[in-house]
């Protein structure tokens, strides 16, 4: 702790999203960035993934405003997919689908919350888009938390441009298109 840093102690557990390696054994912070302490009961475990809630709530979902009754796409189910799931549900009543390529993770989904699951090892996406609009529905919100695209097509930013509604809205978390070059195809 710096000599103007104060209400923080030296030792105390704290919970934050930064981009500097919150993973990291020791990195550097800000004391007025917005953060939370892990109460003495929670494990260093568990708390590390106080880290993965702050980041998905301030970064992807309290952004994208869900209200009641919408209907939320979460591409990708990876530890950031799969704690965004669940803050999407507590911010509000909305129906949510998630797609992923492995199949470990869609069940991990459904456990937390998904009400659908979209095998895109198994399907195209041109498939899902067909199985999303008879289980779901016109999609208003796609959530894109993955930083690459593990696809055979290498399209899931033109596949998550399309899947939306028109006017709706998408966010992400660090999506990086590494090496690929998306070319957005509107279908009717």
């Amino acid at each position: 702790t710096g000599s103007h840093v104060e209400n923080i102690e030296l030792g105390e557990r704290l919970a934050f999203y930064t981009t500097n390696g919150a993973f990291c054994e020791y990195t550097k912070v800000d004391a007025d960035w917005a953060w939370v302490r892990v109460p003495d009961q929670v494990t260093d475990e568990e708390g590390s993934l106080c880290e993965m809630f702050h980041g998905a709530h301030i970064q992807s979902v309290f952004p994208s405003m869900e209200k009641d009754n919408e209907k939320v796409l979460i591409i990708g189910v990876g530890p950031m997919g799969l704690v965004t799931l669940p803050c999407v549900k507590a911010m509000a009543n909305v129906t949510v689908g998630a797609i992923d390529l492995i199949e470990f993770r869609l069940n991990k989904a459904k456990q937390v919350g998904a009400d659908f699951v979209f095998n895109h090892s198994i399907h195209s996406y041109d498939q899902i888009a067909q199985q999303i609009v008879k289980t779901m529905g016109k999609i208003d919100l796609v959530h894109i938390c993955t930083d690459l695209d593990e696809s055979k097509e290498q399209n899931l930013f033109d596949f998550a441009v399309r899947i939306v509604r028109p006017f709706g809205r998408l966010s992400g978390l660090n999506v990086e298109a590494k090496g690929i070059t998306h070319k957005v195809q509107i279908h009717p």
